[in-house]
């Protein structure tokens, strides 16, 4: 997997690239549906926005942003548990932070709360859950083991001539 940061504003912009192992070309039509199911769920639980992206039979291509600097406010990650883990989850996370609240005060409620905000405006946590969930659906579909993904991953910054030249973004190979 290839990642290429440039950071405008504390907006950090991706262009993610990723290979499914030894080039096969492995992604039809059906999967890249399913792959592009996969990268929504992660763009609204993590946070990201996605600007555009490229679904190819042996690769792809996202261009992502992220703002990696705030913090997620407690409302929105109840939001976001909701939309990825439905009512009942949302609901079990707010008992237990009201419970935890009235018995051991607000800093273990704010380490509850940690286990999914660490998961939100984090790029690796965001390439993490992507193509670990496809692998995981990919090969329980096909009756496959191990990894879809190749191993190899470079990262590279990309710069503009300023911090409000975004031409940079241009560039950036898909």
């Amino acid at each position: 997997m290839w990642v290429y940061l440039l950071s405008v504003g504390g907006r950090t912009c991706c262009h993610v690239i990723s290979r499914v192992n030894h080039g096969e070309f492995l992604l039809d039509d059906g999967e890249k549906f399913r792959f592009l199911e996969f990268l929504r769920d992660a763009e609204s639980f993590c946070g990201a926005d996605v600007v555009t992206f490229g679904l190819l039979d042996s690769h792809i291509h996202i261009l992502l942003g992220i703002d990696q600097e705030s913090e997620v406010p407690e409302g929105l990650v109840i939001s976001r548990v909701r939309t990825r883990y439905g009512d009942v989850k949302a609901q079990e996370l707010l008992h237990e932070l009201k419970t935890t609240r009235e018995e051991q005060g607000e800093g273990a409620a704010q380490e509850i709360l940690f286990r999914y905000r660490c998961r939100m405006n984090n790029l690796p946590a965001f390439c993490k859950d992507l193509f670990q969930r496809f692998t995981m659906s990919y090969n329980r579909r096909h009756g496959c083991i191990g990894r879809f993904w190749s191993d190899r991953y470079k990262s590279s910054v990309v710069e503009g001539i300023s911090e409000h030249d975004t031409m940079a973004l241009a560039t950036v190979p898909a």
